[in-house]
């Protein structure tokens, strides 16, 4: 007689839709924001029925949102924060305050919108996109919710995103541009700067980051154009005094504000214009009536923390320096830190990228310091990564004399980094950061 087959565990609502999610495309069929547009019709546009704070660029525009939400939050604001990727739970993509959505909240918005879209497909609409969906219940959830402020990141690029079905925001931020998504934004920086200022609206004002002069030349044109206040936070530098891996300590001046000795519990030395470019989107919406003092924003950048981004962990006497560097600019700015800060210790990088990533740039600026002494690639689950025989190839071609060796997964990288030494540096995916601090939670329990 066969032995009865034991029986799986049920799935709870939330890991059902969770599921679900994981099935659907990540990009549609059509290019553009019909589809987007007819699901938020059906339920009235919330989007256009809250303030948004809307925010696009390359690098650096997860942080200004954290950044952003932060300073709201101390203000007295009940703010909301739409941000991706999540690196553990999907509720980390939408937030009100310091509180991710609930389980239940999420389950019930989602399913919700799930017999939308069978309603939308039946009468021959295209089918939503997964970033289309996360996108319209943050928005349905936010409106319900009554926030005072939503804070909303771009997915990729800006005029085409899903998020950008938003009429008037009160304010635009874009951050620094740089060379990514290639083959779907362009292959230059102008291009790039063009596709990203698609979230420029009709007289909102826009805040543009530090950038490079063919970039501000880009933004500048669709602002005029759009008749918005252009606001460039790039003209002064901003001081780095001191830094550790808590944080920095800036003097930032602009000819129009000025923050001398500011803690931000944010580490880079990128972080510097970040800042910049949050203060002045504060002193916009300090100028539209908005309270917001001095000391709430100090108090805010004090506390601010954004995971998987130059973020410091521990396993024991084990450091772990968490950062996504999963596009060249940011592997730059994490390899010059490590040049720059961490010199006299040697450090295990625990690497592993999608393959549609430039690796051989991330990789490049990863190892450019000699305190690289071992690099442990590991694939990424469930994610189309490179394999061991490309980072291989990768290695050769690099003309890399950093001794390497290819772990099967990351919990294995992981415990034969622990055995090399007391820093281990985790970078090239952000998808990578998620698994890794999977794993440093699991170590702790």
């Amino acid at each position: 007689m066969d032995r009865p087959r034991a029986l799986e565990k049920a799935q709870t609502p939330y890991e059902k839709l969770t599921t679900w999610l994981d099935q659907v495309p990540l990009y549609g069929r059509k290019n553009g924001l019909e589809n987007m547009k007819s699901l938020m019709a059906f339920y009235q546009n919330p989007q256009d029925r809250i303030p948004i704070i809307h925010v696009a660029g390359t690098n650096g525009k997860g942080s200004c949102c954290a950044m952003l939400q932060r300073i709201l939050m101390e203000a007295g604001y009940r703010t909301g924060l739409y941000i991706s990727p999540h690196l553990q739970d999907y509720r980390e993509r939408i937030r009100i305050d310091d509180q991710l959505i609930s389980e239940a909240d999420f389950v019930g918005i989602g399913c919700e919108i799930q017999d939308t879209i069978r309603e939308m497909t039946g009468r021959g609409e295209n089918h939503a996109t997964f970033f289309e969906i996360l996108t319209a219940m943050a928005y349905l959830y936010f409106y319900r919710r009554k926030v005072d402020m939503a804070v909303v990141e771009t997915g990729v690029g800006g005029r085409l995103d899903a998020t950008n079905v938003v009429k008037a925001p009160l304010l635009t931020v874009i951050t620094s541009i740089s060379l990514d998504h290639t083959r779907v934004l362009g292959r230059d920086l102008e291009s790039i700067a063009t596709e990203k200022a698609g979230i420029i609206k009709e007289g909102v004002p826009l805040v543009l980051a530090a950038n490079p002069s063919s970039v501000q030349k880009v933004i500048r044109q669709v602002c005029q154009q759009k008749k918005s206040p252009y606001l460039y936070a790039g003209e002064g530098v901003p001081r780095i005094r001191c830094r550790d891996l808590t944080g920095q300590t800036l003097d930032v001046e602009t000819p129009k504000l000025a923050y001398p000795n500011l803690r931000v519990s944010l580490c880079g030395d990128y972080q510097a214009d970040n800042t910049a470019a949050v203060l002045e989107a504060v002193r916009v919406l300090q100028a539209k009536a908005m309270p917001i003092a001095e000391t709430e924003v100090r108090r805010a950048l004090q506390k601010v923390r954004w995971p998987g981004r130059m973020e410091l962990a521990a396993v024991g006497d084990r450091r772990i320096l968490l950062d996504g560097a999963h596009n060249e600019d940011g592997a730059r700015q994490l390899g010059q830190y490590i040049q720059k800060h961490l010199s006299g210790q040697p450090l295990t990088l625990v690497f592993g990228a999608l393959q549609k990533k430039d690796c051989t740039g991330i990789l490049n600026h990863l190892t450019r310091s000699s305190e690289v002494k071992k690099i442990l690639y590991t694939p990424i689950a469930g994610e189309e990564c490179i394999t061991a025989t490309e980072f291989q190839t990768l290695v050769h071609s690099l003309h890399l004399q950093i001794p390497f060796e290819i772990a099967e997964g990351t919990d294995e990288a992981m415990e034969l980094a622990c055995g090399e030494g007391r820093l281990i540096v985790c970078a090239g995916s952000l998808y990578l950061v998620g698994e890794v601090k999977r794993w440093i939670a699991r170590r702790k329990e």
